[in-house]
């Protein structure tokens, strides 16, 4: 009975060294999809802010409403937990932001690392790895403003260079043809 055991064993170990390269390659070719579930396109603090501002509005409200009323007393304690609630949603959400941002940052080392070794699909919308567009004064976007800078700045000096290579190589021609008939 050991025997069957162990044969087991191996056959699973065996079955185990067996690797799918091409699945693997592919889910690195398609490594900056994953970034849509990595990045988020609603700010958590901005969906604090605004709950924040429901919670206070349903205070004045509910009080308002209830100004002389029986149940004022429970309305009150009501609204005081839903503050209470509200600015722990706050709290979570501000720490959820951080870990976001860590969350984001670890996902772009490792594309880094893979796109050394591994082609990697690029997404048309906010470049590699993102899943989106990049943030309007966010780090992303500063460069992506420096790289098309530098880029218009690359395309210039070609530009240049290649005028004055234009410029030499007609010096160049006229000196030749007044040696020539000269």
């Amino acid at each position: 009975m050991s025997k069957l055991k162990l044969k087991k064993l191996i056959e699973s170990f065996q079955e185990e060294q067996e690797f799918d390269t091409e699945g693997f390659l592919e889910s690195v070719k398609n490594y900056s999809s994953y970034g849509k579930a990595i990045y988020r396109e609603h700010d958590l603090a901005e969906l604090a802010n605004t709950l924040s501002e429901i919670a206070k509005n349903a205070n004045v409200h509910a009080v308002k409403e209830t100004e002389d009323s029986f149940d004022k007393i429970t309305v009150g304690r009501n609204m005081k937990e839903l503050k209470s609630y509200s600015d722990q949603f706050h709290k979570v959400a501000k720490e959820a932001h951080t870990l976001q941002q860590r969350m984001e940052g670890l996902y772009e080392d490792m594309g880094k690392v893979l796109g050394r070794y591994y082609e990697i699909n690029e997404l048309d919308e906010g470049g590699k790895g993102s899943g989106r567009k990049a943030k309007p004064g966010g780090a992303k976007d500063i460069e992506n403003k420096m790289m098309s800078a530098a880029d218009a700045a690359n395309a210039k000096m070609d530009a240049a260079e290649k005028a004055m290579k234009k410029k030499k190589n007609e010096n160049d021609d006229s000196e030749f043809e007044e040696n020539a008939w000269g």
